[in-house]
C-alpha cells in the first residue's frame, strides 16, 4: 500500500471512530476499517511515533503516547503504595496512602495522573414514605442514583484518595439539592416521598471508561506473581471446570507447580526443578508468574492458554509438535487456577467480548419460597433468605469466601451464590419485605411464589393470567365435521369422527385469555405437520422489530414521565384502542391522510407562546401512540400533514382481555392489603419502561488489574475491616424485543387524560395552575366562580360507573423536575434495492445478499460455491432451512431453522459470521423474529435464497393473530440483505418448455394468469405420459391410495411383504402395508429417521431391511419410522429436484392454487417427464 493510500485508509478509519489498540509488545496499532485483518503501526514499544502515527494524531487532535510509560495501564498495588511499569520494564512508585486517608503523589505520579479523571456516580441513601389505601403509613429504605434526581455524574481526579473523592462527590450532590434539611423531601413520585437518610452511608460507583485493548494489560498480568488460593470459583471464567486442588488452603506458595504436576501427571519434584531453572531468586516465597508458566510450557512443548475472568484470551503458546497435554489457566486476585481440560477455553479468543443476545425466558429453577430456609451462617446446598444481604457478604468475605453477587443494577443486590463441593449451590437471597403478602396473592392466582419483589411477581402473574387456556372442544366435533362436509380443511381428504383432530388456527400457546379462537377439523397428517411447523412461542405483549424499525422507533426517545400514578389499571383496561404487538414484518411507512396508525411520527411547528399544558399531549418531535394522535386531531392541535410516518402492528390485544386479567389481579389481594393493587400495576408499567438489555455482573478482587474492561468500580469493606474492589461489568445484550409500545400507549393515555383536564378547565386562569403532580393537575387558591368547571369534571364516569376524575387536597410538589420534552432524530427512508454483478466476489467482500430466481436457475448450486469460498476465507458459515428434506438437499452441515434458533439466538449466543437461509419463504414469522435479533449484530452477514413465487409458510401467525404481511415487501428483508440483490435468470435444471411456462404464469405480478386458464394450458402442454415415478398430491387420502397402487405395480416377485394391521379406522398418517426390495425409496417420518428425509433400501436380509445409512430395521420398526414416497404432498417437496416422471394430481381441489402449479411443475427435470392430470 502506498503512503497516499495509507493516509486515505487512516482518514476513513478515524472518521469511522476507530481507536488505537496496544499489542502485547506495547506498540500502538490502528485497525483499518476497509481492510480486513489489516492494521497500521502508530507507535513503537518505546512510544516513538511512526509517520502514520504522526499523521493520525495530527488528524484527530489526540495526545500521542508518553515515551516514558503507558498511560492506559492499570495501577499495581502493593500494600499502601501504587506503582506503574515504565517502558523499560522497571516498576516506579506513583502514590502512597497516608494515615490521614490522603495520597502523597510523587513527581512521576503527577505526570501519570495529569488529565486522568474518573466519573463518579453517587447513590443517595433515602427513606421512602407513603400511605396505604386504608390510610396507614408505611416506610422503606433504599438507594437512589443521583441521575434519577436530574443530577449529573461528578468528575474527580484519579490522584485523589477514595476518602477525598467521597467527600467531594457528597458535597457536590448536597449543594445541587439545595442542602436539604432533616424531614425535607428531595423527590416525589407515584405518591411516595423520598427523604435523605441521616445515618446510612452513601454508596459510590466510579466509571471505568478508558479504552481497554485486547492485550493492554498482558505484560502486567504476565509479571504478576501467583501464589496461594482461595474459594473464588464464581469469580472465574468456567469456574466449575477448575481443578479441585486449586481451592485447597496451603501455607506454601507452590500451588502452581502442584497443579501442573497433577494436570500433566508428573512428579512434583520434577516440576519444582524446572521452575528452579526458570525462575530467578527465591521464587518459592513469592510464587510463579504467568510468564514463567509460559516458559515452562515452552520447555515441555505443551500448548498453553491463559484467559481472564471473562474468557478473553490473554496469551497462548502452540508448539509445532505437541509433547504434553494442553495447559489452560486463569488468574484472579493474585492466584492461579488451572482447568481440568483445555476444552473449557476452546471458544476463547483475543477479540473483544462476543456479542450476546437476550435469552428466551425459560422456566426458572428457583424453588418456591416456602421451601427456603433462614440463613444461619452455615454453607450448605439449598436456598436461604436473609434481611441483611450486605452483612452476610461481609461475613463471607472475612471468612475467605468470595460469593457470586447477582445484581439488579449498580447498587442493588438480589442474591449470593457459593459452590458446595459434592452438592448443589448454596444460594442466599435477600428477603422481600412484602414476601408474606405476595406469597398469599400469587398462590390465590395459581402462580407459585419464588421470592420475587413486587414488580417481578406482578409480571409473572400478569403473563400467567394473560395466557390463553385450552378449552374442551369435544362437543364441537360433529359441528365442525358437518361444516367442512367431511373433508380436511387443509388438504380436502375425507375424514370421519375417529380420523381427525380439532385444530386451533392460531395456536393456543400464542393466544390471549378471553380471545375467541377459530377451530378447524384436520386429518391427522395435516394436524401433525402443522403442529411441527408452528414452533414454540408463548403469549407475550413484547413486540419484536426488524433492525430498521428498532433503531428508528424502539431506540428513539420515549415520551418522558408526566404522570406516574394515573390509575394505570384503568388506563390499560379502559383504552379506546386495542394494544398493539409488533412483528419483524411491520414496516415504517409514510403516513396516509385519513388512516390513523398504531404509532405515528409527529412533528408540529414550534409555538413558544404557549406552555407545555397547552401543547399536551405533544411534547416534541417523535413517535406518539394512537390515543395521543386521535386527541391531537380531535382538539385541533395537529393536522394530517403533521403526521409524517406510521407504524401498524400485526397483532392487537383487545381491551376486554386486559380487563379480565387486571380485575382478577386486583380482586385477589389479601384482606387489608388492597393498596398493593395500585402498586403492582405501577411496578408492572415501570418494568415495561425498563431497559432489559443491560446485564450487570460483579467480580470481587484486591487487584485493580483484575478489573480491566469493567464499566464501574466500587469498594466494599468486609466484617474484618478489609477493603475489596467490586469490578462491575455492564454487558449490553442484543435484542429486538421491547415492551415500549405498551408503555407508550399507557403514557399516551395519561398525557391525554391531563390534556382533557386542562381542556375542561380552560376557563381557569393559568396563575391558579401550579404543577402536574403524579396523576393530577395541582391548583391553588381557585376562586369560587371557577369551581363549577371542576364539579363538572367530577361528574364524568367510565362504562363501569367508576369516576374518571377525583378532587382532593395534595401537598405541593417537592424536588427538581424538568418540563417534559422529546426530540427524536428525523427518519430517512430506506434506500432502494441495488443489483450485484458478481455474487461470489460481492460476498467475499463482506456484504450480505438476497439471491432470487426462477426454479432451476442454480440458486442452491451458487450458494454452495459461495459457502465454500467463505469458509476457505476463514468465515464461520451456518446454513439453515425449514425442513429436514431441504437440509438433506443442501448438505454442507445445514440445520433446520427451528433447531438452530433454539441452540443459538434463543440461547444467547451465535458464533457465525455468515448465516445462509435457504428457501426463505418457508420460514414463519416467529423464526424471522429471532433472525431479526441476530441482524442487530452488524458483524454477521446474510445470504438469503428463495423464490417468492413459491409456497409461503403454513398458516403463519404471531402473537395470536394471522400474519398477512409479506416478507418480500418488508424492511426486514432489506435489513438482512443490506439492500443488495441478484436475480438468476439462466436455466440449468429443466428444458425451455417448463421454463417458458413458469414465466408465462406471472405469479404474484399484476398480469398473473387465472388459475383455471393456467391449469387448462398446463394440461395441454404437459399431457399424461407413461407411468409416474413421483406423484404430487394435496390430499393425504390420495397419497395413501397412490402409494399402495404404485408399490404393488413396481414390486418384484421376491419383495419382502411387511404387513400393517390397522386397529379401528385407518388415519391418514398411519403406516400402510408395503413390499420392500433393494432400490426402493422411502421417506422418514421421525424417530430414528428424520422427518421428510429420503433414504434408499440397500439390502433385504430375511426379515431385516438395511438402508443406505447403514441402519437396520425389522419389518414393524420400518413401518414405524418410514413411509412409501411414490406420492408426496406439494408442501414437502419445495426446494427438491424430483428424478424420473412427475405427475401433478389434485389440480381441481379447492385448496389448489397457482403457486402449487408453479412449484409442482418446477420440480421436474424435463417437460417430457412432466404430466398435469
Amino acid at each position: 500500500m502506498s503512503w497516499m493510500q495509507q493516509r486515505e485508509a487512516i482518514r476513513r478509519a478515524a472518521d469511522a471512530g476507530a481507536r488505537p489498540r496496544i499489542s502485547a509488545q506495547g506498540s500502538q496499532l490502528l485497525p483499518l476499517r476497509d481492510h480486513r485483518l489489516q492494521s497500521v503501526l502508530l507507535s513503537r514499544p518505546n512510544g516513538q511515533l511512526t509517520r502514520a502515527g504522526q499523521f493520525f494524531f495530527g488528524l484527530t487532535g489526540r495526545r500521542p503516547p508518553n515515551r516514558q510509560f503507558d498511560e492506559a495501564q492499570p495501577l499495581i498495588r502493593d500494600g499502601a503504595s501504587d506503582y506503574i511499569l515504565m517502558r523499560g520494564g522497571t516498576r516506579k512508585l506513583v502514590r502512597t496512602l497516608q494515615p490521614n486517608g490522603q495520597y502523597h503523589v510523587t513527581k512521576l505520579g503527577k505526570a501519570f495522573f495529569k488529565d486522568k479523571y474518573t466519573e463518579w456516580l453517587a447513590h443517595v441513601p433515602v427513606i421512602i414514605r407513603g400511605r396505604r389505601r386504608n390510610g396507614n403509613p408505611y416506610e422503606r429504605h433504599d438507594y437512589l442514583p443521583v441521575t434519577t434526581l436530574e443530577l449529573g455524574l461528578s468528575r474527580q481526579n484519579d490522584a485523589w484518595s477514595e476518602a477525598q473523592v467521597a467527600r467531594n462527590v457528597k458535597e457536590a450532590v448536597l449543594r445541587q439539592l439545595g442542602q436539604p434539611g432533616e424531614g425535607e423531601p428531595i423527590y416525589m413520585i407515584s405518591g411516595e416521598v423520598y427523604f435523605l437518610h441521616p445515618t446510612n452511608e452513601w454508596a459510590y460507583s466510579s466509571s471505568s471508561m478508558q479504552v481497554i485493548d485486547n492485550r493492554v494489560d498482558t505484560q502486567i498480568r504476565l509479571r504478576q506473581p501467583l501464589g496461594a488460593l482461595r474459594e473464588v470459583s464464581y469469580q472465574l471464567f468456567a469456574g466449575d471446570q477448575i481443578l479441585a486442588s486449586a481451592f485447597e488452603e496451603r501455607r506454601d506458595m507452590l500451588c502452581v507447580p502442584r497443579q501442573l504436576a497433577e494436570l500433566l501427571k508428573l512428579p512434583l519434584q520434577e516440576v519444582l526443578e524446572d521452575f528452579n531453572s526458570i525462575c530467578p531468586g527465591n521464587w518459592q516465597q513469592r510464587g510463579v508468574s504467568p510468564a514463567e508458566i509460559r516458559t515452562f510450557c515452552v520447555w515441555r512443548n505443551a500448548p498453553m492458554f491463559y484467559v481472564d475472568c471473562r474468557g478473553r484470551l490473554l496469551d497462548s503458546f502452540q508448539p509445532t509438535e505437541k509433547e504434553e497435554r494442553a495447559v489452560a489457566f486463569t488468574s484472579w486476585n493474585g492466584h492461579a487456577f488451572f482447568y481440568r481440560s483445555a476444552r473449557a477455553v476452546a471458544s476463547c479468543d483475543e477479540s473483544e467480548q462476543r456479542p450476546r443476545y437476550r435469552r428466551l425466558r425459560r422456566d426458572t429453577p428457583v424453588p418456591e419460597f416456602k421451601d427456603w430456609q433462614p440463613w444461619d451462617g452455615e454453607i450448605a446446598s439449598g436456598y436461604f433468605w436473609t434481611e441483611d444481604i450486605r452483612g452476610v457478604r461481609a461475613d463471607l468475605l472475612a471468612q475467605g469466601h468470595h460469593p457470586k453477587v447477582s445484581t439488579r443494577g449498580l447498587c442493588e443486590w438480589s442474591a449470593l451464590r457459593l459452590r458446595v463441593r459434592g452438592g448443589a449451590d448454596c444460594v442466599i437471597r435477600e428477603l422481600c419485605e412484602d414476601a408474606a403478602v405476595l406469597q398469599q396473592w400469587t398462590e390465590r392466582l395459581g402462580v407459585p411464589y419464588r421470592g420475587q419483589r413486587l414488580a417481578g411477581a406482578s409480571l409473572e402473574v400478569f403473563l400467567h393470567l394473560l395466557q390463553g387456556r385450552r378449552e374442551d372442544t369435544r362437543s364441537r366435533r360433529e359441528e365442525l365435521l358437518a361444516q367442512q362436509q367431511g373433508m380436511c380443511k387443509l388438504c380436502g381428504a375425507p375424514i370421519a369422527l375417529g380420523t381427525f383432530e380439532i385444530d386451533h388456527v392460531i395456536p393456543v400457546s400464542q393466544s390471549f385469555a378471553g380471545q375467541q379462537l377459530e377451530l378447524q377439523a384436520l386429518c391427522l397428517e395435516c394436524h401433525r405437520t402443522k403442529t411441527s411447523l408452528e414452533g414454540n412461542h408463548s403469549t407475550t405483549l413484547e413486540s419484536r422489530f426488524c433492525r430498521f424499525v428498532y433503531q428508528h422507533y424502539a431506540a428513539s426517545p420515549r415520551l418522558p414521565p408526566l404522570v406516574f400514578q394515573l390509575q394505570k389499571a384503568s388506563t390499560c383496561a379502559a383504552a379506546r384502542f386495542p394494544l398493539p404487538v409488533f412483528s419483524p414484518l411491520d414496516c415504517i411507512d409514510p403516513a396516509e391522510e385519513g388512516k390513523l396508525a398504531d404509532l405515528t411520527w409527529v412533528e408540529l411547528p414550534c409555538d413558544r407562546r404557549k406552555g407545555v399544558l397547552d401543547h399536551l399531549p405533544y411534547v416534541g418531535r417523535g413517535w406518539y401512540p394512537k390515543p395521543a394522535c386521535a386527541y391531537m386531531l380531535e382538539a385541533g392541535l395537529a393536522k394530517w400533514s403533521h403526521f409524517k410516518w406510521s407504524l401498524d402492528a400485526t397483532a392487537h390485544v383487545d381491551q376486554r382481555c386486559l380487563e379480565q386479567v387486571l380485575e382478577r389481579m386486583e380482586q385477589n389481594w389479601p384482606e387489608g392489603e388492597e393498596h398493593y393493587a395500585k402498586l403492582a400495576i405501577n411496578s408492572l408499567v415501570g418494568l415495561f419502561a425498563r431497559n432489559l438489555e443491560l446485564v450487570y455482573s460483579m467480580k470481587t478482587s484486591n487487584h485493580e488489574v483484575d478489573g480491566e474492561g469493567c464499566s464501574w468500580r466500587q469498594t466494599f469493606t468486609d466484617s474484618a475491616g478489609r477493603r475489596h474492589w467490586d469490578h462491575i461489568f455492564v454487558t449490553e445484550l442484543l435484542s429486538n424485543s421491547s415492551y415500549r409500545p405498551i408503555h407508550d400507549y399507557i403514557m399516551g393515555a395519561e398525557y391525554v387524560a391531563v390534556a382533557r383536564i386542562r381542556q375542561a378547565l380552560a376557563e381557569v386562569p393559568k396563575r391558579y395552575l401550579k404543577s402536574i403532580k403524579t396523576d393530577c393537575l395541582v391548583m391553588q387558591d381557585v376562586p369560587k366562580k371557577h369551581r363549577p368547571a371542576v364539579e363538572r369534571l367530577l361528574q364524568m364516569s367510565r362504562r363501569d360507573g367508576t369516576p374518571v376524575y377525583r378532587y382532593e387536597e395534595v401537598a405541593g410538589l417537592k424536588g427538581q423536575y424538568r418540563e417534559p420534552s422529546m426530540e427524536a432524530e428525523p427518519i430517512r427512508a430506506k434506500p432502494p434495492w441495488r443489483g450485484v454483478e458478481d455474487p461470489v466476489e460481492h460476498c467475499l467482500d463482506g456484504e450480505s445478499l438476497l439471491l432470487t430466481g426462477f426454479p432451476g436457475t442454480g440458486k442452491t448450486h451458487l450458494a454452495k460455491k459461495i459457502v465454500e469460498a467463505l469458509r476457505e476465507h476463514g468465515d464461520t458459515v451456518h446454513i439453515i432451512t425449514k425442513t429436514h428434506a431441504a437440509v438433506q438437499n443442501v448438505g454442507l452441515g445445514a440445520q433446520t431453522a427451528d433447531h438452530w434458533a433454539r441452540r443459538n439466538v434463543r440461547d444467547g449466543h451465535c458464533s457465525a459470521t455468515w448465516l445462509v437461509i435457504e428457501e426463505l419463504t418457508q420460514l414463519d414469522t416467529p423464526l424471522w423474529a429471532d433472525i431479526a435479533c441476530l441482524s442487530l449484530n452488524k458483524k454477521i452477514r446474510f445470504l438469503l435464497l428463495g423464490d417468492f413465487r413459491q409456497l409461503p409458510a403454513v398458516l403463519d401467525s404471531f402473537a395470536g393473530a394471522e400474519v398477512c404481511k409479506e416478507l418480500k415487501d418488508s424492511q426486514l428483508l432489506h435489513d438482512l440483505a443490506g439492500g443488495w440483490c441478484h436475480e438468476l435468470s439462466e436455466r440449468w435444471r429443466f428444458d425451455e418448455r417448463i421454463f417458458e411456462f413458469l414465466t408465462w404464469l406471472r405469479v404474484d405480478e399484476p398480469e398473473q394468469v387465472r388459475l383455471l386458464e393456467a391449469v387448462r394450458e398446463a394440461r395441454r402442454r404437459f399431457p399424461r405420459r407413461g407411468e409416474p415415478d413421483v406423484s404430487l398430491v394435496i390430499s393425504h387420502a390420495k397419497r395413501l391410495q397412490i402409494n399402495e397402487r404404485e408399490n404393488r405395480r413396481l414390486a418384484p416377485a421376491d419383495a419382502l411383504l411387511v404387513q400393517y394391521e390397522a386397529r379401528g379406522a385407518v388415519p391418514t398418517n398411519a403406516p400402510q402395508t408395503m413390499r420392500v426390495w433393494p432400490g426402493l425409496r422411502l421417506i422418514g417420518v421421525g424417530g430414528k429417521v428424520q422427518k421428510g428425509t429420503f433414504l434408499t433400501v440397500e439390502a433385504v436380509e430375511g426379515d431385516v431391511v438395511r438402508v443406505e445409512s447403514g441402519q437396520c430395521f425389522a419389518g414393524p420398526e420400518l413401518l414405524k419410522h418410514t413411509r412409501l414416497c411414490s406420492a408426496i404432498t406439494y408442501a414437502s417437496v419445495q426446494g427438491l429436484t424430483l428424478r424420473g416422471r412427475v405427475w401433478l394430481y389434485d389440480v381441481e381441489s379447492p385448496h389448489f392454487t397457482l403457486k402449487h402449479l408453479y412449484m409442482g411443475c418446477s420440480r421436474a427435470t424435463n417437460s417430457e417427464l412432466l404430466s398435469v392430470l
